[in-house]
């Protein structure tokens, strides 16, 4: 299937050769890894925000506002929880084993999701997908790293890994509400059930042959670069996820049918599509720290527009143009914990990804204390003010320069 062939010599035993044979069914053809990879970020990232639509339509439960808050804080908590172990034993452990097995973890806790009879289990099912989804990222980010020693390549197959981010949210809008309605909240869960469980067996069977073992070092991390890059994706995924998992309401809110509430959350994700997968390219061009920040800018604008239309038009153009630029930045992220990291990106990532996703603790129950309080358009303009503040973070990151062809000497990023 691509990558470098497994072949046994003519000398070789017959012992040794049944011992090498497994070795044929492994998947070593990087841009399928690649594509792998980003399948299962995809379901992390999908199963974490499937309760954003499904609380519409689970009237067994009759989830409040604040309880649909704490369900998506909850996944957060465990998510943040395992972060820097899961960085750590990224460099460690090989990523096959690492996400393939943290991905039939996921399709357990969707399995109870599904079968949750009140919300005290559905908490409970949160929570616990956010332990098991929290190893997915630092592991499938490291694969990566070790596939693609370049850094032009690097940045081109993290944009094609990236579009996870849009697509999750794209297909949220669209397939989810039509789900619920054809086989019921309960069979969506179910049925992503299975396409993680599927995922995680077949991932187990990938192989990144250029991955070396690296010894954990929790001094890596306490450096300056590791801080801004924490702190700033901080001020980025908190507006991030605010949008991600109030959007859909607020459209019903402001009068939409569900449909063109479905529509507009698309919105949100289909021009993120062209943009992650351009990201690299962009990357290559402009630099990494300036790809970010003026990206940040435009997103922030893109919030004050959010607050201040409720037209249908307006808003599906609004919500392109936010799409397009924080799925620009989603990649961007990943590139920088990349190359900042390099052999030793999991620990950068977990590090990192620590804050990021303590963003998604907070955003639910502050958004929600917001809107409850003082209305969307509020909620939407400090959400904009946070992505400025992201910005700043982001413009005093240090990319280390790239290695030159003479040794112990490297070249501007």
């Amino acid at each position: 299937m691509g990558g470098k062939p497994v072949t046994m010599e003519g000398t070789a035993s017959p012992a040794s050769a049944t011992l090498a044979s497994p070795r044929r069914f492994r998947i070593r053809n990087p841009w399928i890894i690649v594509a792998l990879s980003s399948a299962a970020f995809f379901m992390s990232y999908f199963g974490r925000m499937m309760w954003s639509v499904f609380d519409v339509y689970a009237s067994s439960l009759q989830p409040t506002l604040f309880e649909d808050s704490f369900v998506f804080s909850l996944f957060f908590v465990g998510y943040v929880i395992v972060q820097v172990p899961a960085g750590l034993v990224s460099d460690r452990i090989r990523p096959n084993l690492v996400t393939g097995v943290a991905l039939l973890a996921v399709a357990l806790t969707l399995l109870l999701g599904g079968t949750a009879q009140t919300m005290g289990t559905e908490y409970a099912s949160s929570l616990l997908m956010g332990l098991a989804a929290g190893w997915i990222y630092p592991s499938t980010v490291r694969a990566l790293t070790a596939l693609f020693p370049g850094r032009d390549r690097r940045a081109i197959a993290i944009g094609y890994y990236s579009l996870a981010w849009p697509l999750s949210v794209f297909l949220l809008g669209i397939v989810l509400p039509f789900t619920a309605i054809a086989v019921g909240w309960r069979g969506g869960y179910e049925v992503m059930a299975l396409v993680s469980g599927a995922l995680g067996i077949t991932y187990l069977f990938t192989d990144v042959e250029a991955f070396r073992p690296q010894r954990a070092s929790l001094s890596f991390l306490v450096n300056r670069n590791s801080l801004l890059i924490g702190l700033g994706g901080f001020a980025f995924f908190l507006p991030y996820w605010a949008v991600t998992l109030f959007a859909f309401d607020y459209f019903i809110t402001i009068g939409m049918a569900a449909y063109a509430a479905g529509l507009a959350v698309a919105f949100l994700a289909l021009a993120g599509i062209p943009s992650t997968l351009l990201s690299g390219f962009v990357v290559n061009r402009v630099g990494l720290r300036r790809s970010a920040v003026l990206s940040l800018l435009l997103y922030g604008v893109a919030f004050l527009l959010l607050a201040a239309f409720q037209d249908l038009y307006v808003i599906l153009g609004v919500a392109l143009a936010m799409g397009f630029f924080r799925f620009l930045v989603t990649p961007i992220n990943a590139a920088i914990v990349s190359v900042v990291g390099e052999d030793r990106a999991g620990h950068v990532t977990g590090f990192a990804n620590l804050f990021w996703q303590l963003s998604g603790v907070v955003a639910p129950v502050l958004a929600a204390f917001l809107i409850d309080g003082f209305g969307y358009a509020v909620n939407w303009c400090l959400m904009a003010a946070i992505v400025f503040v992201a910005a700043a973070f982001y413009a005093r990151i240090g990319i280390p320069g790239r290695p030159s062809a003479a040794a112990g000497s490297v070249t501007p990023p």
